[in-house]
Order: C-alpha cells, then sequence, then structure tokens
C-alpha cells in the first residue's frame, strides 16, 4: 500500500468531489496538494463507537513471518442478508440526518475517507473481480493513511475478500465473514500482511512488518475494525430496509 505522510489527517477534495475522485489514477497527487491546508472532520454521527473490549482480537506473526490479524464479535439486529447488500452497494451516497453522505464514511465515520470503484466485474458490478480505490487512516495518526487499488477475490453469502498485489504476489488480504446467529450475526474479520512465499520469508515480510505495520499499527488496525464492524447494527438496519423499497438515495437515519 502506498503510505502518504500529510500534516494533517485529511483528504478533504477527495471525499467532496467524488467523481473527479474516481477519474484519478492511485498514483496521483491531487489530493494531498488539494487538501494541504483542509482537515476532513469525522461525520458526525449519532451512536457511540463499540470499544475493543467487547470483542475477541488476536495478533500474531506466523511461521513464515506474515502478520495475521483476528476481529470478532457479534452484530446485533443485523442479518447476513443485509451484509450481502451492503458489500454489493459500498459506493454511492446515503441520506443521514437530511443531508447525502457517502456511504463508505458511515461505515467508519472517522477512519473511511473515500472509495470508488476503478474496475467493475463481469455483470457490471462491486463482486469478485472488481477494483476499488480505498483512502483511510487508522485512529488520528496522519502517518497511517493509505491511497490504495485493491482486487475483490471473494463475495457470496458469506464472506467478502480483497487482495492488494504486486506482480505475481498478493502481500495483503483482507477478509470479511458473517454467518447467522442469535441475535445478529457471529462477524469475523481477517488480515494477513506478507506473502507465504520463499521470497516474502527472506525479504519482504520482514520490511512489510516494518514499514506498513509495526506493532502500533496493528493494535490500531484492531480498534478500527472492532469499531467498523460494531458500527453495523446502528446504520444498516435502517439502510438496507430503505433501499429495498426503493428510497434513493437510501436513508440511514
Amino acid at each position: 500500500m502506498r503510505r502518504k505522510k500529510l500534516g494533517f489527517r485529511a483528504v478533504a477534495v477527495v471525499a467532496q468531489r467524488p467523481q473527479e475522485f474516481a477519474a484519478l489514477g492511485p498514483g496521483c497527487r491531487y489530493h494531498e496538494r488539494m487538501a494541504r491546508a483542509e482537515k476532513l472532520a469525522p461525520l458526525e454521527v449519532a451512536w457511540e463507537m463499540k470499544s475493543v473490549a467487547g470483542a475477541e482480537s488476536t495478533i500474531a506473526v506466523d511461521e513464515r513471518g506474515c502478520v495475521r490479524i483476528r476481529v470478532h464479535q457479534l452484530v446485533r439486529g443485523v442479518t447476513p442478508a443485509m451484509l450481502v447488500w451492503w458489500f454489493g452497494h459500498l459506493e454511492g451516497e446515503a441520506i443521514y440526518r437530511g443531508k447525502a453522505v457517502p456511504r463508505f464514511r458511515l461505515w467508519h465515520p472517522r477512519d473511511h475517507i473515500a472509495l470508488a470503484v476503478t474496475r467493475r466485474d463481469a455483470e457490471g458490478n462491486c463482486g469478485a473481480g472488481a477494483r476499488l480505490r480505498i483512502v483511510d487512516v487508522m485512529g488520528d495518526d496522519p502517518d497511517t493513511l493509505t491511497d490504495a487499488e485493491v482486487d475483490v477475490v471473494r463475495f457470496d453469502d458469506r464472506g467478502w475478500a480483497f487482495e492488494k498485489r504486486a506482480g505475481p504476489l498478493a502481500p495483503l488480504r483482507l477478509e470479511h465473514d458473517w454467518a447467522a446467529a442469535d441475535g445478529g450475526v457471529s462477524y469475523t474479520c481477517g488480515l494477513r500482511l506478507g506473502s507465504p512465499s520463499l521470497f516474502g520469508q527472506a525479504i519482504l515480510n520482514r520490511l512489510l512488518r516494518a514499514k506498513l505495520m509495526p506493532p502500533a499499527a496493528r493494535t490500531a488496525f484492531v480498534k478500527s475494525n472492532v469499531e467498523k464492524i460494531g458500527n453495523f447494527e446502528f446504520f444498516l438496519p435502517q439502510l438496507h430496509a430503505s433501499a429495498l423499497v426503493g428510497d434513493d438515495p437510501p436513508i440511514a437515519g
């Protein structure tokens, strides 16, 4: 992933001009120049995000040197069908508190900045084979700002996953898995940073651990994803119901 050090936790113009953002390549510094003196404030929401104490998580480095992080929690009031709809409709806007806002920002009002579909799947949707450009940050640390294109490699009724590829290697894979549970869904997010290849074991994984995900960033990843998963409870049921009755944009609250 490309890391960008900004003086502000900001990509304000990217969020405000999504059509321009979608047309730009991932190497462009347009948003850095335009946001240099801007600050993208967190989206104000009516709920308090959940704490790490309410979830299960593990952080480890496996025998091949890959960082492995797992976050698991129960998401109440949400169904698998809602999540299938959500991951098929990540782009676009929702109405929240009377205003149109990017849906991606509802998922995490502080850490999510912008998302654009840069390549669609064979059916013209956002399933396996699609490519997304994602700009996000973890917490209040601008050094964790990333701007990357990732490939959706799995999308079915039980989960969704993407990879960041570098030639023949896929040194990053992020998976979201869910299953119906009493009162909601059992939800797991799993990250693998590093390649199990010989090159990964010998050289790459050590560099990725040091540069992209040192210990503090691993902890920040857990916190961000506990919050992100928990946020579904507060907006997705209403958003999904609104979409089903044909509201465009659908209403999230």
